[in-house]
């Protein structure tokens, strides 16, 4: 799946599939491609809360592809949902977002 954002409110969340949410993911990888470099900001959903600065990470990408790699907290054995936002004024297509356990 490709997404691409755009300028006005450019971030890409969406819910974690309830059949996935029984499991316990260690990590979260993300490919994507940004037009320009900047940072960008990943949250995590816990259950029964919305997204925050406390569930969050940001993490500098340069101009071009990129994978990201992420530590799901501990406390945190289900999610709900996830969101990225981009560096600002960029467009970035998301490629590929993988949640993966152990």
């Amino acid at each position: 799946m490709e997404l691409l954002t755009g300028r006005g409110d450019p971030g890409i969340a969406f819910p974690v599939p309830a059949a996935l949410q029984r499991s316990h993911y260690k990590y979260i990888r993300i490919d994507l491609k940004s037009s320009h470099t900047g940072q960008v900001q990943v949250y995590v959903m816990p259950p029964n809360e919305g997204y925050s600065e406390k569930w969050s990470a940001a993490i500098p990408v340069q101009e071009g592809e990129v994978q990201l790699f992420l530590c799901i907290p501990d406390q945190l054995a289900r999610i709900d949902g996830i969101r990225i936002d981009p560096p600002e004024a960029a467009e970035v297509k998301l490629k590929r977002l993988t949640l993966m356990g152990e």
